[in-house]
């Protein structure tokens, strides 16, 4: 009897415990993403070398991962803006420069992230959206299911910065997606990719991104 009340009383404080452990993370799970968000503003129109955005000491890594909510306010070369809101990022570096910033948006239904990546394109103009289109049109009708690329690259050409868009499914939940965009640069700012790449500039008022909010206009 003694020994069955020793191991009630052992065993009754450690349950309860498991059970305030999973409540505190299910609540830091539901806990609005507006709590968690955080800001990022780096000017790299004249140079990208990880000074410029304060590279954490506690990544020694040259990837470094930001999970979670997080909003980037970039200037790039040509004084070309690029302003986002994205769930997951990386920041990648070699010998002491930045070599991309990839932002992925949050997962969304296939018309949603064919609007977004829409936007984005004329945004950047980034050549051969007629492969988005077709891309859209064949998963819109087998919903991933079916023969053919899942997902679907774009790219600039001799632009810098370099832009790539990658339009891909969310396997965690069934047709969903979710649109990345990866601002690249040269690995070595004296190199000869900077004398052969074409600036981009600015884009006229009424082609900049709208508020993620709003809905993109298709290419």
């Amino acid at each position: 009897m003694r020994r069955r009340y020793l191991i009630l009383s052992l065993g009754l404080p450690l349950i309860a415990l498991a059970i305030a452990v999973v409540c505190v993370i299910k609540t830091q799970e539901t806990r609005p993403d507006v709590d968690r968000q955080v800001h990022y503003s780096w000017d790299l129109r004249t140079g990208h070398d990880i000074s410029r955005v304060s590279w954490p000491k506690s990544v020694t890594d040259d990837i470094w991962f930001i999970d979670g909510p997080a909003s980037f306010e970039l200037q790039l070369p040509g004084e070309h803006p690029a302003n986002y809101v994205a769930i997951k990022s990386q920041i990648r570096r070699e010998q002491g420069q930045l070599t991309s910033i990839s932002m992925g948006f949050p997962s969304e239904s296939l018309d949603a992230a064919f609007e977004r990546a829409g936007l984005l394109i004329k945004e950047w103009h980034i050549p051969n959206s007629d492969k988005l289109r077709i891309w859209y049109e064949k998963r819109r009708k087998d919903h991933g299911d079916g023969v053919g690329p899942n997902s679907c690259h774009l790219a600039t050409e001799g632009t810098l910065p370099g832009i790539g868009l990658d339009v891909r499914p969310d396997y965690s939940e069934h047709d969903t997606w979710y649109v990345s965009i990866l601002i690249g640069f040269p690995k070595k700012p004296d190199s000869a990719e900077y004398k052969s790449t074409r600036t981009l500039t600015a884009p006229p008022a009424s082609s900049k991104a709208k508020a993620p909010s709003q809905a993109p206009t298709a290419p």
